[in-house]
């Protein structure tokens, strides 16, 4: 793993190194494994290993299912199981860290870092410890918090030191420097720098040798030392192509490019930045496309060719747009406005510099704090030097009255001026460093204000289009709640039933819908693809096209119905290959035979008698696109009076809760509703919603809840 810094100084990241030596392994054997894999340990080992090679996209899609197994299996009664998920657990939420943190969402990155540092304290886990660490300062370090970042980074040294962890030690030196090389303090990267190389040289970590010698690289390239630098990043070019590291291998392309553009060879320059642009585009690692584009759109600045040069800062703008890295945006921006000025935009031009300077203030707000701080120990000091000196001269009185009676008066008037003079010398010194550290307080002052009063406003904004779109979707729910199925018109053909409808958010994937055609009443229970907004644009989809089957193609037979609705959704919403749809159960009752006819897709119908659960049959296959295009069968219910016939979708089974944090279970809700289906209808519902909240507990509800009881 890599991250970007500003222009060129390219920095390896510690959070993924492993995913490095394994990137040549074959995912999709692994993939295959975990398909067939039996038990729960052998699967969160694979899906630990996906995560860990994956690309950056695909991280969430395996570190969130180990995340949520690993917290399983650390209630197994079991140690060596529950150490082993421990361990998982933390490499897991390590892995969604990094996943958060290349999408440019730091705060859930940070969150999700500080649970792998946990957990990874919990085990005395002292490599992983020092990981976390370094992770954690390396995402304070993109915040702008320096001195946060370099405290996380000694505190990885420490970890790593305690177990004489040279790789660990090597990267931790190596982040400390790139520190110090922010601040300015060369000699001090240097000094870093060289402590990282030496340990990777002494293991023989090739990606770490590259690394530092990419930094000292950076470094010379700042001390305008062109000819060192160019050595050093050769050389370091060397080695990534043995290791065909591609983005090690971008990385110098890009620092070559750069020690071109400053010999003003912008041929050259130019040729290094599409390189290494061309390889990121390969690795697809955003932030780092981003600071190529802004590159080459300055190459073609520089060379007066100013539509190009538009195209590629335009690009870079729209990256780190979409990332929110201040330093990027600070780049491209900067980069516009020049370009607009050039071609006499002045409106263009003076909105890109407004960009630029707001994201340029964001970056030096940590900067004024770090100054403010230091120039607040050298005040410090300065007055604890003051003291020092008078309590000094205070001494010298009493050893200058013991000369006085042996010298002349002569001696004594000259001593007493030079004291004079020197105390006057000290007070001036000492007045002009107060009023010099009152202008610099009230400019920092005024810059907070201003900076503060940006910040309540940019919240407000948020606020108040957070309050919109809540207002938006509460609107919607009522759309969607008039088409659900209306209570009296279920009333009249099932007097006694329930419906226990709960959604995950204030929207629901999940619908209930009823309607009567020719002394036939339908009822649909179903659940179609996701929840929230999108569940919900599905569920009004769907219901139209019920509704279409039944009452204006005049389709009577429940299976028929469903083979229509799932015509219309692949015509519909499948044409590029989407698998959207639902899964559900419509029944139909003939009231004047009272016979009951139902097609079933995936959800199964469950008929208790005398408290015995009987499973109806269903079809395998959803209302939609999907592996079977089959038709579904016409089944029919014998049933007896008082039997209770229950329609319900995946949502209360796949519940996590209860004391280990596992899912409810089918086979848990179907008893829960035998020994219960003796009470009538609204007293069955209480129980669920009751039993539902004491098993939900603290958790998070994962899915709308829906279930349709019917007394036969």
């Amino acid at each position: 793993m890599k991250k970007l810094t500003i222009g060129f100084v390219l920095l390896l990241q510690f959070i993924f190194y492993s995913k490095m030596h394994a990137q040549n392994q074959d995912i999709d054997s692994l993939s295959n494994a975990l398909k067939v894999a039996k038990d729960d340990t052998t699967k969160l080992n694979i899906l630990i290993a996906l995560s860990n090679i994956c690309s950056e996209e695909d991280i969430l899609k395996y570190a969130q299912p180990a995340s949520i197994l690993s917290q399983e299996l650390i209630q197994n009664p079991n140690k060596k199981i529950v150490a082993k998920a421990k361990k998982c657990f933390g490499d897991a939420c390590n892995n969604i860290g990094y996943a958060y943190q290349s999408q440019g969402d730091i705060s859930s990155s940070l969150t999700y870092y500080q649970k792998s540092l946990d957990i990874r304290k919990q085990i005395n886990d002292k490599v992983g410890v020092g990981e976390c660490l370094v992770n954690i300062g390396y995402t304070l370090e993109q915040k702008g918090d320096i001195p946060k970042a370099l405290e996380n980074y000694h505190k990885a040294l420490d970890s790593y030191e305690s177990v004489n962890n040279k790789r660990g030690m090597g990267f931790a030196f190596n982040n400390i420097g790139y520190v110090y090389q922010k601040q300015g303090d060369l000699s001090k990267a240097i000094e870093y720098y060289k402590k990282s190389m030496t340990l990777r040289e002494e293991i023989g970590d090739k990606y770490g040798l590259s690394q530092s010698l990419t930094n000292i690289g950076s470094v010379y390239k700042t001390q305008k030392n062109y000819k060192e630098a160019f050595k050093t990043h050769f050389k370091s070019l060397e080695i990534q192509k043995e290791l065909g590291d591609k983005s090690g291998i971008s990385n110098s392309y890009n620092n070559i490019g750069y020690i071109y553009e400053h010999d003003l060879d912008y041929i050259n320059a130019l040729k290094y930045y599409q390189m290494s642009l061309e390889l990121r585009e390969q690795i697809k690692e955003k932030r780092t496309i981003a600071n190529c584009l802004n590159n080459i759109g300055r190459i073609y600045f520089l060379k007066n060719d100013l539509p190009k040069a538009m195209e590629f800062a335009k690009r870079s703008l729209k990256f780190s747009d979409e990332l929110g890295y201040p330093e990027i945006i600070s780049n491209a921006s900067n980069l516009l406005a020049s370009i607009h000025k050039k071609q006499g935009n002045y409106k263009e031009a003076v909105e890109m510099y407004e960009l630029y300077l707001k994201m340029h203030d964001s970056i030096n707000n940590e900067s004024i704090r770090t100054n403010t701080a230091k120039q607040q120990l050298q005040f410090e000091y300065g007055r604890r030097a003051i003291a020092d000196s008078v309590k000094y001269a205070e001494s010298q009185k009493v050893k200058d009255a013991q000369i006085v009676a042996q010298q002349s008066q002569i001696e004594q008037d000259k001593t007493k001026r030079w004291a004079l003079f020197g105390g006057l010398f000290l007070v001036i010194v000492f007045a002009g460093f107060i009023f010099n550290r009152f202008k610099v307080s009230q400019k920092q002052k005024s810059i907070i204000e201003i900076q503060k009063r940006d910040v309540e406003q940019q919240k407000e904004i948020v606020e108040e289009k957070q309050k919109e779109i809540v207002d938006s979707i509460n609107y919607a729910k009522r759309i969607q709640y008039t088409l659900l199925a209306h209570q009296e018109l279920v009333e009249q053909t099932i007097p006694d039933h329930f419906i226990f409808f709960q959604p995950k958010d204030i929207v629901s994937g999940d619908f209930y819908w009823a309607t009567e055609k020719d002394n036939l009443f339908y009822l649909a229970v179903c659940d179609s693809t996701g929840h929230g907004v999108p569940g919900a644009f599905m569920s009004l989809l769907n219901t139209s096209f019920i509704n279409e089957a039944i009452n204006e193609k005049n389709i009577t037979k429940p299976n028929e119905i469903f083979n229509y609705v799932r015509n219309r959704l692949i015509l519909s919403v499948s044409q590029d290959g989407a698998q959207d749809g639902m899964d559900g159960i419509l029944i139909c009752i003939d009231k004047a035979t009272n016979k009951i006819t139902y097609a079933a897709s995936h959800n199964t119908p469950v008929l208790i008698r005398n408290s015995e659960v009987l499973k109806l049959q269903a079809d395998k296959m959803p209302i939609g696109k999907g592996e079977k295009d089959t038709a579904f069968n016409l089944y029919s219910i014998d049933s007896n009076k008082g039997d209770m016939l229950y329609l319900y979708t995946d949502g209360y089974a796949d519940q996590f809760g209860g004391p280990k944090g596992k899912k409810f279970k089918y086979n848990k809700l179907n008893e829960l509703l035998a020994s219960q289906c003796v009470k009538s209808a609204s007293a069955q519902k209480e129980i669920l919603q009751a039993k539902f909240i004491d098993w939900k507990g603290k958790m998070e509800q994962v899915d709308d809840i829906l279930i349709v009881g019917i007394r036969l």
